[in-house]
Formats: C-alpha cells, structure tokens, sequence
C-alpha cells in the first residue's frame, strides 16, 4: 500500500502525489474482509490574492490644480485575501513609467509624458475607504490585517483593503499641459512576521 500525500500550492493548485507508506498497515490473507490503513497528510501554505484593482484616470480640475490630488480623489477599494490565521499580510508598491515597456521609477513613483516628471505618492489601508491610511514608501514592504479569509475574490465578506495615490499642489503646478502616464505594481505577500 502506498501513503497519499495532498499538497495545496502556492497559487491554490492541488497537487496530489504517491509516496513509500511510512504507517500504512497492510492487509492480510484472509477469507473474510481484509484490511490496510493509509495515512493522509494535507498541508496548505500561507497564501494571499489581491484582485479589484482598477485602472486610475484623471483629468486635473481647478480645485485640484489648487490643492493637489488627494487621497479622496482616486481612492479605490480591493479584495486581499489571505489564508493566514492573523488575516495578516505584507503588501508593496512600485512602479514603471513610459510609454511602451516603461522603465522602472527606482527612487520613486513618477509619471511621465515622454520628457516631464510627476512625483506621486502612494496611501494604502488595511480596511476599505481612507480613514486610517498610511503613506506607502517606494518598495518598502507595509504590514496590513484583516484580509478576507473567507473568499478569494471577496464576493463573500466583502473588499478588504484600499490604495489612492497623491499628487502634491506643487508637482501639479510645475507640470506642462500633456498626458502623464506610468504603471503602479501592487505585491502583497504572506505576512512574514
């Protein structure tokens, strides 16, 4: 008799595979009912998914040129989901710029429009909405709990997390009239401790 062992992967695969029995009992010859054991052995990792994130578009105002772009103005909701215990996770951010494959922002988040840069900022919440958000520095890993733990795509439970970015009165005001463009590239890990 051979030992079945259930592995669940990193990304929810479900792996099964064969392996020596190591306390299987097996059977014996009998004219009745003959019986063996196999023990059964299920490990699931840590595993985390973030999905809800949408594309961020906005035209500058005139109340925005004067103020900046604030947390309020491009604030989104998103599901974060974890299997951890805590609900905790690690979650970072980084970015590219440019047109095409972009290049990578390296000492910050920037935009650009092919000559110009605009310095952002990036604000990230461990719950839905913007009370309670934390600034988000360039790469830097920040804690965050109460992922939902109960559906991957938080159709149960609901969205779990949130993250705007920031534009400050005086990048907006030394920018040229054009388009800015770049890519924010969210990670979230399992909570490393």
């Amino acid at each position: 008799m051979r030992k079945f062992r259930l592995l669940v992967g990193t990304m929810g695969a479900v792996l099964l595979t064969v392996g020596s029995a190591f306390a299987a009992s097996q059977g014996t010859l009998t004219t009745g009912t003959s019986e063996a054991t196999a023990d059964i052995n299920l490990t699931i990792p840590t595993m985390v998914k973030i999905t809800g994130v949408a594309d961020i578009n906005v035209t500058l105002t005139e109340a925005q040129s004067a103020a900046g772009i604030v947390e309020a103005d491009t604030t989104q909701d998103i599901c974060i989901y974890s299997n951890a215990t805590s609900g905790a996770y690690d979650i970072k951010f980084t970015c590219t710029n440019g047109t095409g494959a972009g290049t990578d922002c390296v000492d910050g988040y920037k935009l650009t429009n092919g000559t110009d840069t605009i310095v952002y900022g990036v604000k990230v919440n461990d719950q839905t909405g913007t009370s309670g958000s934390v600034s988000a520095a360039y790469g830097t890993k920040v804690d965050g709990t109460g992922a939902n733990q109960t559906d991957e795509d938080c159709a149960s439970g609901g969205d779990s997390g949130s993250f705007a970015i920031t534009v400050s009165k005086a990048e907006l005001q030394k920018a040229h009239a054009g388009n800015y463009e770049g890519t924010l590239h969210i990670f979230v890990y399992p909570d490393q401790g």
